[in-house]
């Protein structure tokens, strides 16, 4: 779910505002490589709307902030400052028991990447991103 992220008003070197909107079109991107992402990361495990023992994921994209460099962004050399040339995105993933609804587990997590994944030509940096939370939740439900 992206329909409602909190994106600070703030500039990003190498962003214009635009970049920053939420519009339509970047939640169905988003959605899109979301959905990719987990249909790659369970391809072999079957889907089922209801049932016993069916497990529900729901993902949120809850922030879209300026961040501070790490490692992985800044090729590995650590800055004493933050920088505005990174943005943060927070998420958080709800596993649902899909026939009694009750509330199993939440997961919230945070990922750094260069800020000129905001741009709306380098969906590359959603790409990767949601490819490594999907990942990170089969391993977290299927204990592989």
């Amino acid at each position: 779910d992206v329909s409602d992220v909190d994106i600070p008003q703030t500039l990003v070197m190498g962003t214009t505002k635009g970049d920053w909107l939420m519009t339509p079109e970047r939640q169905r991107a988003m959605q899109k490589d979301w959905a990719a992402a987990m249909d790659q990361a369970f391809a072999g495990y079957g889907r089922a709307a209801q049932g016993t023992g069916v497990l529900r994921i729901a993902a949120k994209v809850t922030r879209i902030a300026p961040g501070r460099p790490n490692a992985a962004t800044i090729g590995g050399e650590m800055l004493s400052a933050g920088s505005r040339d990174v943005v943060e995105v927070f998420v958080e993933f709800r596993l649902y028991q899909q026939d009694s609804g009750a509330l199993l587990a939440v997961i919230r997590d945070s990922r750094t990447m260069t800020s000129v994944a905001m741009s709306r030509t380098a969906s590359i940096g959603y790409e990767i991103m949601f490819g490594s939370w999907a990942a990170l939740l089969h391993t977290r439900v299927a204990g592989k």
